[in-house]
C-alpha cells in the first residue's frame, strides 16, 4: 500500500492534504478531483514501472494533466511514484471553442444555398448539397477529386459560360 512520504503547496489545490497526512494511505485521502483511480493508477505504476498520465476535471470545472512516475533513489532503487499536476485549463478551454466553432462552420457549410467545396492540397474533400445541384455531380463523386479535374468538365465549362462571358472569367 502506498502512503504520503511529502507534497507541495500547490498539491494541496488538488488533492485535500494537511501536514498530518503524511504517511498516511494514498487510498484514505480525498480531493477536489471528479475522478477516484489514483490509488489504483498509482498501483499500476509501482507494478509496471510505466509512468502514467490522464487528464482529470477538478470539482471547480477546471482540468489538470496528471501525471504519475516511478520515484527512483540516488540508487536506483524504487521508493513509491511521484505525481504532478499541470495545469490545462486553457488547453482544454480553447479545444472545447474550437470544436464549438467547427461545428458552427460544418451546419454553414452544410446548410448553405451557396456551393462550397472543401480542397486539400488539390483535393476536393468535401461539397455541399448545393454544389451538388450547381454542378450535377452526386457529392459522393467529388470525394478525393482534383480541383483541376472538375473545371475540365464539359458540364462545368458550360454552366461557367452561363454564369460568366469568357472575357470576364479570373
Amino acid at each position: 500500500e502506498l502512503h504520503i512520504k511529502r507534497f507541495t503547496e500547490r498539491a494541496k489545490q488538488v488533492i485535500n492534504l494537511i501536514d498530518t497526512d503524511v504517511g498516511r494511505p494514498i487510498a484514505d485521502l480525498t480531493s477536489n478531483m471528479v475522478y477516484d483511480g489514483v490509488a489504483a493508477d498509482a498501483a499500476e505504476v509501482m507494478r509496471t514501472l510505466s509512468p502514467k498520465e490522464c487528464e482529470v476535471r477538478l470539482k471547480d470545472g477546471t482540468w489538470r494533466l496528471m501525471r504519475m512516475t516511478p520515484y527512483r533513489t540516488s540508487t536506483n532503487l524504487i521508493d513509491g511514484v511521484v505525481v504532478t499536476f499541470v495545469d490545462i485549463d486553457k488547453r482544454k478551454r480553447s479545444e472545447s471553442e474550437l470544436r464549438s466553432a467547427l461545428s458552427e462552420l460544418q451546419l454553414i457549410f452544410d446548410n448553405s444555398l451557396v456551393g462550397m467545396l472543401y480542397v486539400a492540397n488539390d483535393l476536393i474533400v468535401k461539397a455541399n448539397a448545393a454544389t451538388e445541384q450547381l454542378f450535377g455531380y452526386d457529392v459522393r463523386d467529388f470525394s478525393e477529386l482534383q480541383i483541376g479535374s472538375l473545371f475540365a468538365d464539359e458540364r462545368v465549362d458550360l454552366l461557367l459560360h452561363r454564369v460568366a462571358p469568357a472575357d470576364q472569367r479570373l
